[in-house]
């Protein structure tokens, strides 16, 4: 009767071993797909400024690189003209943000952009 209890004690232990084991894999594999999702949608946020680098428009008021800062999604303002819609922005239910920030940088500018989303973690 002893060794059953010490055996299915054994057991248990194990059991909620590998329970833990997955439940951090299901976190990491979320946390993994969040992020590549991220690069994906950097990618869609930037990819329309090479358009605005023109010697002509490069310090008109109107131009995408303007020093100041932009947003897309959120409350915040002002949104970029060129943001994707909400529908785009939107993965697994998640909706992604971002914020960049255009900044003269030794007569250059330098593009600094930032991802957002509220993480639901299982």
């Amino acid at each position: 009767m002893v060794e059953a209890i010490v055996a299915s004690m054994l057991l248990a232990m194990v059991m909620f071993g590998m329970m833990a084991v997955f439940t951090t894999g299901k976190r990491h594999s979320v946390l993994n797909t969040s992020k590549t999702v991220a690069g994906q949608m950097a990618y869609k946020l930037l990819a329309f400024m090479p358009m605005y680098v023109r010697s002509d428009t490069w310090d008109a008021s109107g131009n995408a690189l303007t020093a100041a800062t932009y947003y897309c999604g959120g409350s915040s303002t002002p949104q970029s003209s060129d943001c994707p819609a909400a529908a785009e922005r939107t993965l697994n239910g998640l909706i992604y943000s971002g914020k960049y920030e255009v900044q003269d940088y030794y007569n250059l500018r330098r593009v600094k952009l930032t991802i957002s989303w509220t993480e639901n973690v299982p």
